[in-house]
């Protein structure tokens, strides 16, 4: 079985952009289709450094820097939602 690497590491930004967008706003009135450019490259770009911190361990949390695991908290909220980013980023695409 084998998993085309790039295929899975687009699906995995795109999930990663669509949950940044999802989870600031839930219960706001919030309109992705107006929603200006600059915070959707925003979005994009911390789901690219999300992703790079999971590349960086190789999908293993705990064996980033204390220095990589805060930053990487900052971005997602929290240790148990950078977890949660991570086990779905290691899951095999369906």
């Amino acid at each position: 079985m084998f998993v085309n690497i790039k295929k899975f590491s687009i699906s995995a930004l795109a999930m990663l952009a669509i949950a940044a967008v999802s989870l600031p706003g839930c219960g706001a009135n919030n309109d992705p289709v107006k929603e200006p450019q600059a915070t959707t490259d925003k979005r994009v770009e911390v789901a690219k450094q999300i992703r790079g911190y999971f590349d960086k361990s190789h999908g293993n949390y705990d064996s980033l820097s204390p220095e990589d695991k805060a930053a990487l908290d900052k971005l997602t909220g929290g240790e148990a939602q950078s977890k949660e980013g991570f086990a779905h980023m290691g899951a095999p695409a369906k």
